[in-house]
C-alpha cells in the first residue's frame, strides 16, 4: 500500500513539474520581443547583457591593482565615478571624479600614493540590469568583502554600486558608476573620503594621502 501510494506521488510530482516546464517554455517563446531579438530587457541583445555583466565582474579585479589606465578604460571618455559611500561624499552630496585623469587617480596611479595589496577583497554580486523607457540602461551591482567581525574570512554584505551604462566604438562602458552606503550600517564604519587633486576642498600638493579602495 505504501508503495503504491509513494508511487503515485511520484507520478503526480513528475506531471506537475512537466507541466510547469512546459509552461515556462511556452511564456518564454510568446513573450514580447524587442525590435533587435532580445527577450526579456528591451533594446538588449543576449550579447550586450553579457557585455555588460562582464563589465561589472571585471571591476572587483582591478581595484586592489592601482592600475588607473585600466581602470579608465572601463568608462566612456566623459564617464564619471561618483563617492557618495564616505562621510565627505555624503555631506557634499557625492566627490566627483570625471574623465580619464582623474578616474585614473581615484583607481590610484595618479599623484596619490597609492598601497593596494593587489588582492581581491570583494566580490560582485546580484547585479540587477534595468532599461529605462528612454533607452537608458542602468544597474545595480552589490558587494560581499571580508571582514565581517574583524575576521577576513567572514563574508558580509557590503555597499552597493548604482551605474549607468553606454555602448560606446569601443563596448559597453560606465557611464557613470556610483558608490553608496549601505543606509542599515553605522556612519563610523566609513571612511572621511578623499578630493581629486586640484578641487580646492582636496589634498595640496605633495600630500602623500593615500586614496581608498573604490
Amino acid at each position: 500500500m505504501i508503495s503504491r501510494l509513494q508511487r503515485h506521488w511520484t507520478t503526480l510530482t513528475a506531471l506537475a513539474l512537466g507541466s510547469a516546464m512546459a509552461l515556462a517554455v511556452v511564456h518564454a517563446q510568446t513573450r514580447p520581443r524587442a525590435p533587435n531579438g532580445a527577450i526579456g530587457l528591451p533594446g538588449l541583445t543576449a550579447q550586450d547583457y553579457f557585455e555588460i555583466r562582464e563589465l561589472a565582474n571585471r571591476y572587483p579585479y582591478l581595484i586592489p591593482t592601482c592600475d588607473g589606465e585600466a581602470y579608465a578604460n572601463m568608462y566612456a571618455d566623459d564617464g564619471v565615478f561618483i563617492d557618495n559611500w564616505s562621510n565627505n561624499g555624503v555631506k557634499e552630496g557625492g566627490i566627483r571624479w570625471q574623465g580619464r585623469e582623474k578616474l585614473a587617480e581615484a583607481a590610484g596611479s595618479g599623484p596619490l600614493e597609492c598601497n593596494k595589496s593587489g588582492l581581491i577583497s570583494y566580490m560582485a554580486t546580484n547585479h540587477m540590469i534595468t532599461v529605462l523607457p528612454d533607452g537608458t540602461v542602468k544597474g545595480t551591482v552589490y558587494t560581499l568583502a571580508g571582514g565581517g567581525g574583524r575576521n577576513p574570512d567572514v563574508m558580509r554584505k557590503n555597499d552597493p554600486y548604482e551605474d549607468i551604462y553606454v555602448k560606446t566604438p569601443k563596448g559597453w562602458r560606465f557611464k557613470q558608476r556610483a558608490h553608496v552606503r549601505d543606509k542599515n550600517r553605522p556612519a563610523s564604519s566609513y571612511t572621511e573620503g578623499v578630493y581629486p587633486m586640484g578641487d580646492p576642498r582636496g589634498p595640496a600638493k605633495g600630500d602623500n594621502r593615500r586614496l581608498k579602495a573604490r
